[in-house]
């Protein structure tokens, strides 16, 4: 609670509006959508993409794919708040879930292809 009111000072501050926050589910169609759409992010940006341009991939590459699945899923539930239904942080932590999978899964998949 106090870094939601922490990041909604800082936000007024701005000019920004405050973030409202829902009270959705855990299992929401979003859901899916939330975890699938940052799996792909990292897995393709930071294996795939990557190993077929270079031959390899590079920790730097996936991080920064992390960095942008991070940010584009803020991002995205700032915009929620502000012209939607409202953020969410079951959506932020399905967005990380898929970002985790993916890391493990294209480790798996490199270990498997080298």
């Amino acid at each position: 609670m106090a870094m939601t009111f922490i990041l909604n000072r800082i936000l007024i501050h701005f000019g920004f509006p405050p973030i409202t926050w829902t009270d959705d589910g855990w299992l929401g169609k979003d859901k899916i959508f939330h975890f699938a759409l940052h799996f792909a992010i990292v897995l393709v940006g930071g294996f795939a993409l990557p190993w077929l341009a270079f031959g390899r991939t590079h920790w730097l590459l996936v991080a920064f794919a992390c960095l942008v699945s991070i940010a584009f899923g803020f991002v995205w539930e700032m915009y929620d708040s502000a012209r939607g239904p409202g953020a969410s942080w079951k959506d932020l932590i399905w967005n990380n879930l898929g970002m985790i999978l993916a890391v493990i899964a294209g480790v798996l998949l490199l270990s498997v292809i080298y």
